[in-house]
């Protein structure tokens, strides 16, 4: 079976990450015709996002016909995870990676009003009022400092806590508010900086890529602000058993065996490969193949969200377009590697698989929405369920086991898939990956 260009890709984009980065399970085991053990390496939602983000500022010049209107391919992506477990060596990838494929990186540390958009020349304003220059006059000086927005192709914010919790709400506000027009097509900037009528005015083509730990305030944005409904978000948390093995691996890389790869050079001969796809500007239209497998998604996609109410279905029906424009984005950025002109099913499959990542990472949000709600009693239910299916069935259940085994007790689906990933993460249980990738649960204190 030939494989996909975006497969390819994606496969040396690894090993570059690798030579630097490690996280937990990122191998899994399985079994070939005559017995033999064999290790895969596992796909990794976060090195597939930047490498996406990446790409989509390389082919940004590149337009989904859309009716009778044009989108772009820009992605953001918003990562949180526990400090110290290797978001800085994924900013250094995508710092060398981005600068060898020619784009500008910027990172924002300190996120303010004129960082982001701009700011005025005094002297130039005062220069053109005391000549009476207007902005047609070949002497006028351009009053306007362009920030980020204008000047970067991905803006990095390494501790992007004030995206979620600045110093004010009035902050936060702007700045959201701002970021969500820029990520728009196309991004326009149209601002008046505070004790000034002076309007910054531009189109931003920028894409965002942040990091942080969790914040509880992030659950309540994905519903009440619309940035956080224009970039990917994605929430990795790490089991205790996860992160001694990632300590583990950290270790081995002192070792001489394992020194002797140099990133910035595997980055430079992966962008060489990059640089030598076309990037020309063009507009790439969906076969009806592609858009009947769009409606399917869709159609599956509601019919899993009717079971679930509250602000949980209020979040997930406000991020069905977004999911939906991610697709086709992704599979815009598979056609292009593949250098095609119109987006087909072989570039739709991957987009829509890297759905499910997305889709739990919000569903797993909602519940620190209900966080105020006490989950002893559910958490105790389920060790309950649990004891009484190893009572009943003689061995212990892998976690799909164990959630069918408590909805046919009368448990909630998403509940239980919810609290039980909670217990994971608080030690709760064991977890052991057979041969065939099954993840078996066992109670701690069994």
């Amino acid at each position: 079976m030939n494989r996909l260009p975006i497969t390819i890709i994606k496969d040396e984009f690894y090993k570059i990450v690798k030579t630097i980065y490690v996280q937990p399970d990122s191998k899994y085991f399985d079994i070939d015709e005559q017995g033999n053990k064999l290790v895969y390496e596992k796909t990794s939602f976060q090195i597939d996002m930047i490498l996406y983000l990446l790409l989509s500022q390389y082919f940004k010049k590149i337009k989904i016909k859309f009716g009778g209107e044009l989108k772009d391919l820009r992605i953001s992506f918003f990562l949180i995870m526990p400090s110290r477990l290797g978001k800085g060596q994924l900013i250094k990838v995508v710092e060398s990676v981005g600068k060898n494929i020619g784009l500008k990186i910027k990172r924002i540390s300190y996120l303010n009003q004129a960082s982001l958009i701009g700011s005025l020349n005094g002297s130039a304003m005062d220069y053109n009022m005391n000549h009476n220059y207007q902005p047609n006059h070949p002497k006028y000086k351009n009053p306007v400092m362009y920030g980020a927005l204008a000047t970067t192709d991905i803006i990095i914010f390494p501790e992007a806590k004030k995206l979620v919790k600045g110093s004010n709400e009035a902050d936060t506000e702007f700045i959201l508010s701002t970021l969500q027009e820029a990520l728009d097509y196309p991004g326009v900037i149209n601002k008046e900086l505070k004790f000034t009528d002076f309007p910054i005015t531009y189109e931003s083509t920028s894409s965002v890529f942040a990091t942080t730990y969790f914040l509880t305030e992030i659950s309540e944005l994905l519903l009440t602000q619309g940035f956080f409904q224009r970039i990917v978000t994605f929430k990795q948390d790490y089991t205790l058993k996860q992160i001694e093995d990632l300590r583990i691996e950290i270790i081995e890389k002192y070792r001489s065996t394992n020194t002797k790869v140099d990133f910035e050079n595997q980055s430079k001969d992966f962008s060489e490969a990059i640089n030598g796809l076309n990037n020309n500007e063009k507009i790439l239209e969906m076969d009806n193949q592609a858009v009947d497998m769009l409606h399917d998604f869709n159609k599956v996609f509601f019919e899993n969200i009717r079971k679930i109410t509250g602000k949980q279905l209020e979040i997930l029906k406000s991020f069905s377009q977004t999911i939906i424009e991610i697709i086709v984005r992704i599979a815009g950025i598979n056609c292009c590697v593949r250098e095609g002109n119109k987006i087909i099913v072989q570039d739709m499959t991957p987009a829509i698989e890297t759905f499910n990542k997305f889709y739990t990472t919000i569903i797993d949000e909602l519940v620190v929405i209900e966080k105020s709600n006490p989950l002893l009693e559910l958490k105790n239910r389920i060790i309950q369920l649990y004891k009484k299916y190893v009572s009943e069935k003689g061995n212990f259940p892998s976690k799909s086991d164990l959630i069918t085994y408590c909805r046919s007790q009368g448990l909630s689906y998403v509940k239980t898939q919810n609290t039980i990933n909670i217990m994971e993460k608080e030690n709760y249980f064991l977890i052991i990956i057979s041969e065939h990738n099954k993840q078996i649960l066992k109670l701690i204190e069994e």
